[in-house]
C-alpha cells in the first residue's frame, strides 16, 4: 500500500568515477571500495535518522523523515569519505543531490518529484 502526501528529504550518493576504480585496482579491489564507500554513506544516513532507501550500482538513495537532518547529513557524507584512509588513498569522491518535498512512499522504495528532482541535482553535480 503506498502512502500519498508524505514528506521527506531525499538524497542521492553517487561514487564518482567508479569506471576508473575497475580499471585502476581490477574488479575486486573496486567492488570492496565501493562497498566500504556505501557502507559510510549508509552510516551517515543512518546516524542522522535516514533510511537508506536502495543502493543502484555505486549510488545510494536515502529518505529522511526530519528534513533539516537532510542538510547535516549530506553536509557529512563528504568527510565520511576523505576521512577514511582506504577510500582517499584510491581517490574516492562523491557527489550528491538532495530535495525536500511530498513523495509517495511504498513498502520499498519512494517515488515523486522529489525523488526526480534529488537524482537529477546529483547528475549535475561535481565531485
Amino acid at each position: 500500500m503506498a502512502e500519498p502526501g508524505a514528506i521527506r528529504g531525499i538524497v542521492f550518493a553517487d561514487i564518482v568515477g567508479s569506471t576508473r576504480l575497475f580499471e585502476q585496482h581490477g574488479d575486486a579491489e573496486a567492488h570492496r571500495l565501493i562497498g566500504r564507500a556505501l557502507e559510510n554513506l549508509t552510516r551517515v544516513t543512518l546516524m542522522h535518522s535516514g533510511s537508506v532507501v536502495k543502493t543502484i550500482g555505486d549510488e545510494v538513495m536515502s529518505s529522511f523523515e526530519n528534513v533539516d537532518a537532510v542538510f547535516v547529513a549530506v553536509s557529512q557524507m563528504i568527510p565520511a569519505i576523505l576521512d577514511d584512509a582506504t577510500l582517499a588513498e584510491a581517490r574516492i569522491r562523491i557527489k550528491a543531490g538532495f530535495q525536500v518535498g511530498e513523495v509517495v512512499l511504498t513498502a520499498d522504495d519512494v517515488f515523486g518529484d522529489a525523488v526526480n528532482v534529488a537524482s537529477r541535482l546529483a547528475g549535475l553535480a561535481r565531485a
